[in-house]
Formats: structure tokens, sequence, C-alpha cells
């Protein structure tokens, strides 16, 4: 016999997948008991893509974010707006990569730091960053030893303690893939916005939280 105390997964489930559907439609239904498992693989297809969805979204606010800060014109702006939007997501090479009129390298990351309390970047989120820093420092020296680096963090109000861990991180057990983590932490720093393009420098990783 299952104890009255114990915590159904089924209903846990159920409650959230109803929430979320009642918030987006403003309509008080059960979903769930009117969706078949045709629907559900089709909607567990769709969803696939919303990391996609938030990632172009973010390419195009850190171009507007460029624009503003460096006073680049609209037609920059839509130019690599444009770009960015011909690419088809997973393609090799950096999310972003601009070349004039100064060259920049972007990759932008949505990973939402869900250890138990929304804080901090688990294992495997700090794992795929530092991938990421690591492509943007060491992909090829001579293709990226010329651009300024940036790493875009979607910021949902709790990013700054999980960035300050981040980069406080020490390996406590060494093997090649925390060796290089090890090799570009200390080239990362938080990107502010007082920063003039003459205090920037190709030798760095600036971490540029943004919000959507």
């Amino acid at each position: 016999m299952i104890s009255p105390n114990l915590i159904s997964r089924e209903k846990k489930l159920n409650t959230e997948l109803n929430n979320f559907l009642c918030n987006l439609t403003g309509e008080n239904i059960d979903y769930v008991t009117k969706l078949n498992s045709n629907n559900f693989i089709e909607l567990k297809r769709v969803l696939q893509d919303i990391n996609n969805i938030l990632t172009l979204k973010l390419s195009f606010k850190f171009i507007d974010e460029l624009q503003r800060h460096f006073n680049f014109s609209e037609e920059w702006n839509s130019r690599n707006k444009e770009k960015i939007d011909r690419v088809n997501p997973n393609t090799k090479g950096f999310d972003i990569k601009i070349d004039t009129p100064i060259k920049i390298i972007a990759e932008i990351k949505c990973n939402v730091p869900c250890n138990s309390n929304g804080t901090r970047f688990e294992a495997a989120q700090k794992r795929e960053i530092f991938k990421d820093a690591h492509k943007l420092m060491h992909k090829t020296l001579d293709e990226t030893k010329e651009y300024f680096k940036f790493l875009v963090l979607l910021d949902n109000n709790n990013l700054n303690g999980a960035v300050t861990a981040l980069l406080n991180y020490k390996a406590q057990k060494t093997n090649q893939e925390r060796e290089n983590r090890m090799l570009v932490k200390d080239l990362m720093k938080v990107f502010e916005n007082t920063f003039k393009l003459d205090e920037l420098s190709t030798n760095f990783i600036y971490i540029y939280k943004l919000s959507l």
C-alpha cells in the first residue's frame, strides 16, 4: 500500500504542466487529461526548440547592447541581426562573430542557475559554460586572438551569486577538462557598463549579463 504521505510524481508533474498552461492561456482547464500520447510527443518536439528561441532572442538583444554601448549604426544592427538569423541552430562556429568596425566573438548561454535555491550553476551547467569560454579563447588561437571575447549569460535576477561562485571555482581533482577550466577561469571577468573600447582587451573573456 502506498503511504498517503508520499509525494505522487504523476500528480506533481501533471500539476506543474497544468499550472504553466493555465497561466499561459488564462483558462482554468485540466489540459493534461485532454492530451493524448501523440499530443505529448508533439509538445516535446516543439519544446526542444525553446533553447534555440531563447538563444536567438538573447543574440539579438546583445547586438542591441553592442550598438548602444559602442555607438554603432542602425544599419550595423540590422546587418548583424540578419546574419545571425540566417545561421541554423547548432551550426559549428561561434554564436556571434563580427568583423567590423571591431572584431567581436560571443557565445550565448541561456543556462538559468538551477541548484536547490536557484543561485548556483549545477555541475553540468558549469561544464558547458567553461567549455564555451575555452572555445572563445583557445578554439584556434589564430582565429580568436584579435577578437574581443564575450560570454553572454541570461540574467534571471539570480545571476550575480552564480557568476561569483563560477569565477571562484577551484578544481578538487585534476583531469584535462578541469585543467582547461582553470586555464580560462582567471581570464574571465564581468563586463561593466562603464568599460570603454580602449579599456577592453582581447586577452580576456567578458561575461555579459543580459535579461530579456
